[in-house]
């Protein structure tokens, strides 16, 4: 006895779903099906969107269980919600090769449909695709799609009157059958758009049943007799909804043939013209998305720059699946793994390579003789080196065959550099760039080879032997880590206890254990640093009433609520360095130096049995305030931030050394050099630094640095939380490695995500010209740069639809929503919140939910809200910001970003994403965009002819024939009329 399954695919391409059966071998018909999918019943299934791997593995037989005996092989197809939470479906089978076409296929088409944009009616049809594929019935209920749209009222009296407007509505009224059903075989596209327009009252029988009049006024503009000839309706298209940016000879406008083509598609009587529903059919048709998918795939002719002219797709830590002190780390993060998993931290983690990421980092400690994968010898888990470098060499090419960069932290000694370096070149191989290239070698004014030249090769970024990078020693790390926080010098009398190693690792080490409290340490801000002022101070054991104490419980009371103690933990597990810096747990009887940070909010009373005036020249001599100085304090963080990741051995090794090329980082006294120097030619030599590194001062530097030398940015320290910084203005000044935490869907992530879907989402995104250009000044506060025209974007957002969809909580019982919308540019036109908060400046007035549509109208009025970017600096990579917030929670339930120089205008339904970024149609918004150059009104005339230059060719042949001829100009102009 055991199961069968049979995969299929749907016609469109949707859902790959099967049904399992349980079969009893007889003696008559060899098998006999036990439990069958009842009719009705929905068998399993997955979204292909949602597929991130497919991996085809061979099992151990005895590994296997009785009933699977014979089949050895394994498909595992996992999907996911976001980077942190796969679901395994593993599907074994005696034939390898069929597993592996099913894994190419799969593989294959989920990437493809991840490249691609879709209209509203594309969305209704993949979310029904469970209901149609999934179950036996010819049928589906009216009732079950209005479900399905809107899940939040599901069987509410709300979804009962949707269901009524619908059955009434034309076309669905004139069924033959009850019209509560509709066959399945006529659910097409057009029908699944008619059946939005019924549910949302777009064109209802009644007129002043319509939920919005702006569509119906648009097609009453245009329409004759109420039909929408061909001819108007090609005007409509050719300018409306054309891109006015766009030159007439590389990009033509719409044909009549064309035209008449998408009349018949969408017309309810395939004539060569358009009733209002066929309008609106249109509207939410893949023929009218906000993206050109074409414009993004990928194009290997912009890949043939240096590596300095790109964005390159970066996380940090990449190893994390949560926050950064205690945290999990895991191999699953570079790959989902085997197809059986047998730790719960294997089972949920994110697949960062396999999305295009492109640089990738390793934070390497010793273990014993092994070496360890684990942040910062903090709480954090540990995986095993070797295991993470396998995951690598499995992924690093599945998606994208352009290069993969390994940022190395190296914390090792020697001989664990040497182990790391071997295990690099024995599984790496061929992969591995181990040597620079004959046409581009290491040597000054030589430009970096470009990602053509490096396709399908792995590069290390580290410190090379030789140079005059040399990090401090691990005796000197905590003493220098933080000096410009207070300093406690205590001298005790026991002895220091031994340092308990690491465990030994395995494929994933097991995570420490820890008190809960120790997982989220809170530490105090304030506004105040209380710095290092010598002599020493040397502390005794004192005597009090109960007997002798020791000097750190008596240092502890004195300093009050200005200590931050951490978790109480046995001494092996106490963190006295976290991310860098230093975390008092208690005061542990060290005879080295202690440091002990100190920012105070407002003073603080001392608790001590030592007397006042003593406790006074205690504090007087040891250390000095420095109340309300915001510069001292952003110097401390500062400084802070840019010691964190410095390694913490003495040199590199050089078999280590011999391995990096052109990702050499750069010592603080070649960054201080680079700044003075007129034209660094150095190209293979690069920085990294903390994202509070970019001051105001340094983005003009940047900038020019940044045209032929990388830098990378990642996350200051003190977001243990994992969450985000915006990367927006380092990618301004042309960084090319903004490293984020991949695990946290945030703002900043889904701007990172938007950027490199661009280029076939290949993780290498050629930088704005204007970034490229070493002649180019690009300013910190730039409103105008050379060679750029700026755009002009204006933003109407007439409604919102289907928004239920997104499954808000049932308390809700109508959802109260305005729409924020923002813009992502140069500082000097990035529209913000004038709070500084980041949230978008400008909102719609609160919206009225009525069924499916959401109107954002103020006061009753019928003027839909409209919102002008008047200059957009930098077009190119600037980025609209839609996003639909819960009026009352401010919580974002869903949003959408969108490149301003790719923007197809007109009247567009957006379709929203999720915080993760995926796809929540079909909720959407319906919007009016204008855009076009920005020009000054003395020079619009130049500026239409170079947008539309045939039409300018016209008039000045009119303008020479009536000077040439003027009465037969005029006679002609006569005839014509």
């Amino acid at each position: 006895m055991h199961y069968t399954t049979k995969l299929r695919v749907d016609p469109k391409g949707h859902i790959l779903y099967w049904n399992s059966d349980m079969v009893v071998n007889t003696k008559d018909s060899g098998k006999r099906p036990l439990h069958a999918v009842a009719s009705g019943q929905l068998c399993s299934y997955i979204f292909f969107e949602d597929v991130v791997d497919v991996r085809v593995t061979d099992e151990a037989e005895d590994d296997m269980k009785a009933q699977f005996k014979g089949y050895r092989y394994a498909m595992d197809i996992v999907t996911n919600k976001n980077f942190i939470e796969p679901r395994h479906n593993v599907f074994k089978h005696h034939d390898e090769r069929l597993l592996l076409k099913w894994e190419a296929f799969v593989m294959r088409w989920a990437y493809k449909l991840k490249r691609e944009y879709h209209g509203v009616t594309y969305y209704l049809q993949k979310v029904l695709s469970p209901h149609i594929y999934c179950c036996s019935s010819e049928s589906v209920s009216m009732h079950t799609i209005i479900d399905v749209l809107s899940p939040r009222g599901s069987q509410s009296a709300a979804n009962h009157k949707i269901v009524d407007d619908v059955i009434h509505d034309y076309p669905f009224r004139e069924q033959t059958t009850a019209p509560v059903l509709i066959k399945k075989s006529l659910l097409n596209e057009n029908t699944l758009a008619d059946l939005i327009i019924s549910a949302c009252k777009m064109a209802p029988k009644r007129p002043r049943d319509y939920q919005t009049k702006e569509l119906k006024d648009l097609f009453s503009r245009m329409a004759d007799c109420g039909v929408l000839r061909a001819e108007s309706f090609g005007t409509f298209l050719n300018e409306t909804q054309r891109d006015p940016r766009l030159n007439e000879e590389a990009h033509r406008k719409v044909f009549a043939g064309t035209v008449k083509k998408l009349c018949r598609k969408y017309s309810t009587n395939q004539t060569d013209h358009l009733e209002f529903r066929g309008f609106l059919r249109f509207l939410l048709s893949d023929d009218n998305v906000e993206l050109n998918a074409k414009r993004f795939q990928y194009d290997e002719t912009t890949l043939s720059h240096p590596l300095s002219a790109y964005y390159i797709n970066s996380s940090h830590n990449t190893y994390q699946i949560d926050e950064q002190i205690g945290g999990h780390a895991n191999v699953e993060i570079y790959r989902q793994g085997e197809s059986t998993v047998s730790s719960p931290l294997i089972a949920h983690l994110p697949l960062v390579l396999l999305s295009g990421c492109r640089c990738i980092e390793l934070d390497c400690w010793d273990v014993g003789d092994d070496i360890a994968i684990v942040h910062g010898n903090s709480l954090s888990s540990a995986v095993s080196f070797r295991a993470v470098v396998v995951a690598i060499r499995e992924t690093a090419f599945r998606t994208s065959d352009l290069p993969v960069l390994l940022s190395i932290e190296n914390h090792c000694n020697k001989a664990n550099q040497r182990r790391m370096a071997q295990i690099f070149i024995e599984i790496f191989g061929d992969l591995l760039l181990t040597e620079a290239l004959e046409d581009h070698p290491l040597e000054p004014g030589v430009p970096l080879p470009s990602p053509l030249k490096l396709r399908r090769k792995i590069l290390i970024k580290g410190k090379k032997t030789g140079s005059e990078e040399r990090s401090i020693s691990r005796s000197n790390t905590a003493s220098s880590q933080l000096s410009e926080i207070a300093e406690v010098e205590t001298v005790l009398e026991e002895p220091e206890p031994p340092l308990v190693p690491y465990p030994e690792v395995c494929e994933t080490m097991p995570k420490r254990e820890t008190s809960p409290g120790a997982r989220r340490p809170t530490l105090q801000r304030g506004n105040a640093v209380v710095k290092n002022c010598p002599p020493p101070l040397r502390l005794r054991t004192l005597s009090t009433p109960e007997g002798k104490v020791s000097s750190h419980s008596h240092l502890t009371e004195l300093l009050g609520s200005r200590v931050i103690k951490g978790p109480d933990l046995p001494w092996s597990q106490s963190p006295s360095r976290r991310f860098g810096m230093t975390i008092v747990a208690e005061l542990n009887e060290l005879e080295q130096s202690v440091s002990v940070p100190i920012l105070r909010r407002e003073p603080a009373p001392l608790r001590s049995t030592i007397a006042s005036s003593e406790r006074a020249r205690v504090l007087q001599r040891r250390s000095e305030t420095i109340d309300e100085d915001p510069k001292r304090l952003n110097a401390v963080q500062k400084n802070l931030e840019a010691t964190q990741h410095k390694d913490s051995v003495a040199v590199t090794d050089s078999t280590l050394s011999n391995l990096i090329n052109y990702l050499q980082s750069m010592s603080p006294r070649e960054k201080e050099q680079t700044k003075t120097t007129k034209k660094y030619d150095v190209h293979y030599k690069m920085r990294s630094e903390s994202e509070t590194a970019l001051e105001k001062g340094e983005f003009n530097w940047a900038a020019v640095f940044n045209v032929s030398n990388l830098t990378r940015i990642y996350p200051r320290g003190m977001r243990f939380f994992s969450d985000n910084y915006n990367p927006y203005k380092h990618w301004a000044c042309g960084c090319q490695m903004v490293a984020l935490n991949f695990q946290t869907s945030d703002l900043p992530m889904q701007l990172n995500q938007t950027l490199f879907e661009e280029n076939g989402r290949a993780g290498y995104v050629l930088k704005p010209k204007c970034l490229r250009d070493p002649q180019v000044l690009v300013e910190h506060h730039s409103t105008r740069i050379r060679a750029v025209i700026p755009d002009q974007l204006e933003v109407t957002v007439i409604g919102a639809f289907m928004l239920s969809w997104l499954g808000m909580n049932e308390q809700f019982k109508s959802l109260v929503s305005h729409v924020q919308v923002g813009l992502y540019d140069m500082p000097a036109d990035t529209v913000h919140h004038p709070s500084g908060g980041g949230k978008p400046r400008y909102c719609t007035p609160k919206g009225v939910e009525k069924g499916l549509v959401t109107i954002y109208s103020k006061d009753g009025s019928r003027d839909a809200p409209k919102f002008l970017f008047k200059e957009v600096v930098k077009p190119e990579y600037a980025f609209v910001y839609f996003g639909v917030v819960e009026h009352n929670s401010n919580k974002v339930i869903a949003q959408r970003l969108l490149p301003v120089h790719k923007l197809q205008p007109g009247y567009r339904f957006i379709v929203l994403r999720d915080s993760a970024n995926r796809s929540a149609g079909p909720a959407c918004l319906l919007v009016r965009l204008k855009v076009r150059h920005y020009v000054a009104p003395a020079a619009e005339v130049i500026a239409e002819q170079f947008e539309k230059p045939l039409d300018a060719i016209r008039k000045r042949e009119e303008l020479r024939d009536m000077f040439a001829n003027p009465l037969e100009y005029e006679l002609s102009k006569e005839l014509e009329s």
